[in-house]
This record gives C-alpha cells, structure tokens and sequence, in this order.
C-alpha cells in the first residue's frame, strides 16, 4: 500500500526484496574488503619471509688455539643469503687503521711486533660478495709455531673491526668486534657514520 507525504506525493514502502537487495550489496562489499585486507597482508607475509630467506649473517672468528688447526682471523657468512660487502674498518684499540687490505694488515702486524713472516693475510674490497656458507681467512699463520701463536693471540687482544654489509633487499648490518655492545646492529645504510667506531668506556 502507497502512503502520501505532507508534500502530496506518493512514495513507495520498502519492500522485503529492497531489504534483501541492501543486505546482499553490503555484504558483498565486506567480501570485498575481506579480501583486499587478507591479499595485502598474504603479500607483506610473502615480502617478510623472501627476506628472511636471503637474509646474510656475517660472524668474526677468532682461532689462537694450539692445536693442528691453522691460527688466524676469518669472516663466516653464517646466513643463508649472500653478503654484499660495503665498508670496512681496522682499528687497533681506539685508533683507525684503514679499511680490510693488505696495506692495513702489514701495518697492524708490524705495530703490533708480529711481522708478516709464515702469515697470509686478505683484502675486502667494496662490493665483495660472500655466498652463504662462505669463509675469508683475514689473517693466517702458515706455521705451527707457538710463538707466532702467542704474539698473534696478543695483537688479536687490540684488533676491533667494523664491517658493513647489505642483503640482496638492500637491507644493511654492521658486524663489529669491538667493546662490549651489541656485535650486530641493522643501520639504513653503509655510510662512513655507520662504521665509526664506538668507544666502550
């Protein structure tokens, strides 16, 4: 049944199938929406383990045992994704040497009283890649002498370094052995500030 309005016209009454027309549109839009959120957050999911699966984890060994295993200082890349190599920092105590090359090490071995003699020592140049898995000797005593052991084991007590490094996602870390903090911190960037070294009181 029409109804009339103070104005004179008619307008119709909302029937049961207007109801249901309105309760289906709505419903189909929360679908809709339903969908969208649970697509957006299947995608970050995805982004967030393709991360994680590429995701590099360099580590500082030190090996000054006296035993049938060659002394020295190697980087691991412990992760399970590539390590893309931006910076690197040698300091013996506070005091910056250089970056990881030959140069820096003869002249941290040669301050520090161990000489370059039966020692093979490694450069890492920008852009060096470590595949996961991998390991570079930085310094390795080629003789089983306990000497060399020992005056190496002494110099090691002084060596800080700072090593900064991306995933293949851009995502970067500096790996530091040096003081008492935290030996990998995630920075924005490999930038020179990153690798300031940070002086443990």
């Amino acid at each position: 049944m029409n109804g009339a309005s103070s104005d004179g016209t008619h307008r119709d009454r909302p029937t049961k199938h207007d109801s249901w027309e309105r309760t289906i549109g709505v419903c189909s839009v929360v679908i809709a929406v339903c969908a969208l959120v649970a697509t957006l957050w299947q995608e970050a999911s995805s982004r967030e383990h393709n991360r994680l699966s590429v995701r590099p984890i360099l580590d500082i060994v030190i090996g000054l045992a006296s035993d049938s295993s060659p002394a020295g200082v190697s980087l691991e890349n412990r992760g399970v994704g590539p390590a893309i190599i931006r910076t690197s920092n040698v300091f013996r105590g506070d005091a910056p040497i250089g970056s990881i090359s030959t140069n820096t090490w003869n002249k941290f071995l040669i301050d520090t009283g161990v000489g370059s003699d039966g020692i093979t020592i490694s450069r890492i140049s920008p852009g060096t890649v470590m595949a996961p898995g991998a390991s570079l000797p930085l310094i390795r005593v080629q003789n089983d002498e306990d000497t060399v052991r020992t005056k190496l084991a002494d110099a090691v007590s002084a060596l800080q370094l700072k090593i900064c490094y991306c995933s293949v996602y851009e995502e970067c870390w500096v790996r530091s052995l040096a003081g008492d903090g935290d030996p990998v911190v995630s920075v924005r960037e490999c930038d020179p500030s990153s690798v300031a070294l940070q002086v443990t009181q």
